[in-house]
């Protein structure tokens, strides 16, 4: 297949998709959760099973914030809350034992504010990290590749690349957030890094073939050796779908809380 021929469509096709995303961040945001805007997570078992939204329903009618609630696999009914306050938080438990009976309480974490604000903190530094040392890295590795084509080339590409699949990724959840309340956390985090690993990954597969061939075949045009390389996208393919019980991880936690599929990625 003529790859190359056809860039311009696919050129339009990735803006297809990464402007509404960029449009739904920047007007909408990410829904934080409680991971990075402070809450409280609250795991119960009731002795007489009762649908989540019962139990939800019943918190906010005395006024009370609460993001989510939603049954595990244990039969226990896990709640997140905007409270972290303790007389809020016995507030939530009496009434509940008021209404349901007694229960028991499987597990109460809370998460500050301060805690929150510095897990953010953290998070926006290993993401620029990581995107740091993947420009230094293809820029050495590919220093001796052959002309037209140069390190620094490469390396801008690369993260080129890897902006467009991020930007794929926060920007369907930024739209999931405003329409269905979709939240991010910690794993979220590492969901993305996971993202941004592959990314770089399959770009060095195809960068690597075009290196070996721009030393072989120096008579052809440096488009023809392109696209010849892009034959090899098969190997980056299979490589992600090994990956999958992996992938498996992140799909689980994302229906445990929402119910709905995660956002598809592009291959690099």
């Amino acid at each position: 297949m003529n790859i190359i021929k056809y860039r311009n469509w696919f050129f339009a096709l990735s803006l297809t998709i990464i402007i509404p995303g960029i449009i739904a961040l920047f007007a909408w945001h990410l829904k934080l959760g409680i991971d990075f805007e402070g809450g409280t997570l609250w795991e119960i078992k009731l002795a007489d099973q009762k649908n989540p939204q019962a139990v939800k329903d019943l918190i906010t009618k005395g006024g009370l914030e609460i993001s989510q609630a939603a049954k595990t696999n244990q039969d226990t009914i896990l709640l997140r809350l905007k409270a972290t306050d303790e007389s809020k938080i016995k507030e939530i438990k009496d009434k509940v034992g008021a209404n349901f009976g007694k229960y028991e309480e499987i597990r109460l974490e809370t998460v500050g504010p301060v805690i929150s604000k510095e897990l953010t903190r953290k998070a926006a530094i290993a993401v620029g990290l990581s995107i740091l040392a993947i420009v230094t890295y293809i820029t050495w590795a590919f220093r001796k590749v052959a002309k037209p084509a140069s390190p620094i080339a490469f390396g801008v590409t690369t993260i080129i690349a890897l902006i467009h699949d991020v930007i794929v990724v926060v920007g369907v959840f930024a739209v999931l957030g405003h329409f269905f309340g979709l939240e991010v956390d910690s794993l979220f985090i590492t969901a993305l890094l996971t993202v941004i690993g592959f990314s770089v990954h399959d770009t060095i597969v195809v960068f690597d073939r075009i290196r070996e061939n721009l030393k072989k075949h120096s008579d052809f045009s440096f488009d023809q050796i392109v696209n010849h390389c892009t034959a090899f996208i098969r190997r980056p393919v299979d490589q992600g779908l090994r990956s999958c019980p992996f992938n498996r991880c992140h799909l689980r936690h994302l229906l445990f809380h929402f119910q709905r599929r995660p956002a598809p990625r592009r291959l690099a």
